[in-house]
This record gives C-alpha cells, sequence and structure tokens, in this order.
C-alpha cells in the first residue's frame, strides 16, 4: 500500500489498522474520524507527512512509532489528548510538529523535545510596507516568503523600523 485516502464515511479506523504498511507515502484522512488509534501507522517506514484534520481529539499510544521518514505532523487545536511518549518514538530527528499555540500539541512538543513550528502566527500585510505577526513573545522563528518592501515590522503592536527588501522564493527568517 502506497496511498490511503480514507473518505468521509469512514469514522473509526482500528488499532494498528495500517500498522507495517512500509511502502506508505501518502495519507489523507476524512474530517469525520475523531481519533488516531493505537498504533495505526506504527511502522510505517516510507511515511513523511501527514495532516490530522480538524475534529480528531485524541491521538492513540505509539501512532506514528517507528515512522522514521515522519518530518512533518500537522496536529490541529482539536486535538486535546496525546496518549503516551511513545507516540513518535523513534522518529526522524528531523520531525516537526504544525501546531497552534496554547495547543495540547505545543505543550507535547515541548515536553519531549520535539522539534514544533507554531501555525497560528497571523501573518497579513495592511500596506506594501508593514508586516504584522502576532504574538510578539511566543514567536520564536517564522518564514515568510513574498514580494515585499519593508519600511517596519510589528509584532505585537509594536513597529520595528526596517529598510529590508525580499522576493518570492527569497523569504525572510525573522529571529529574536
Amino acid at each position: 500500500v502506497v496511498s490511503i485516502s480514507i473518505p468521509d464515511s469512514v469514522t473509526n479506523i482500528g488499532n494498528g489498522a495500517f500498522s507495517g504498511c512500509s511502502n506508505l507515502t501518502n495519507v489523507k484522512i476524512s474530517n469525520s474520524i475523531t481519533n488516531i488509534s493505537d498504533s495505526l501507522f506504527c511502522n510505517s517506514q516510507s511515511l513523511t507527512n501527514i495532516t490530522i484534520p480538524d475534529g480528531v481529539t485524541e491521538i492513540g499510544g505509539s501512532a506514528f512509532e517507528m515512522c522514521p521518514s515522519l518530518t512533518d505532523i500537522t496536529i490541529p487545536s482539536s486535538v486535546t489528548s496525546i496518549i503516551n511518549s511513545y507516540v513518535f518514538y523513534e522518529h526522524s530527528e528531523y520531525l516537526t510538529i504544525h501546531c497552534y499555540k496554547g495547543s495540547h500539541a505545543e505543550e507535547y512538543a515541548i515536553l519531549h523535545n520535539i522539534l514544533y513550528k507554531l501555525i497560528d502566527v497571523n501573518i497579513k500585510t495592511d500596506s506594501e510596507t508593514t508586516i504584522m505577526l502576532k504574538n510578539q513573545q511566543d514567536l520564536r522563528l517564522q518564514t515568510i516568503t513574498g514580494v515585499y518592501n519593508l519600511s517596519s515590522i510589528m509584532f505585537g503592536g509594536i513597529s520595528y523600523e526596517s529598510s529590508l527588501s525580499f522576493t518570492a522564493g527569497e523569504g525572510l527568517t525573522l529571529s529574536y
């Protein structure tokens, strides 16, 4: 099995259903699923990324254990329970959890020393010359791409003068 697309008619997937699918690379989980069961993708050696849909509230024990190719997982704020520390046991050193500020997934990533990237940092422009970023204290690293000639960058209501210029594909990395 290389690819799985779970239809909306499916509301539950049994424990270990895709465990050991060593060639599995692509998974689309339906929005009707409310939990990722125990060992669901355990030992899926080729799985590189996955997005958990909104509405999922729990990720079961060992769900992504021994997935050494897994580098990106997006976990919505609806997830309020990640069963144990073995969920990502023997994961890639490059695993990044994409999650929302203050979410259970962020707490889990911090507790288990897993890289994470906040996805609720709202980047918006009010003109061609200002970029505003929400949550100044919590913005650790954010990459922005686009075409900009910046005269100021605003973090959480505080404006900083700038003379930065960059174009799409080059990106700008802000850190403090």
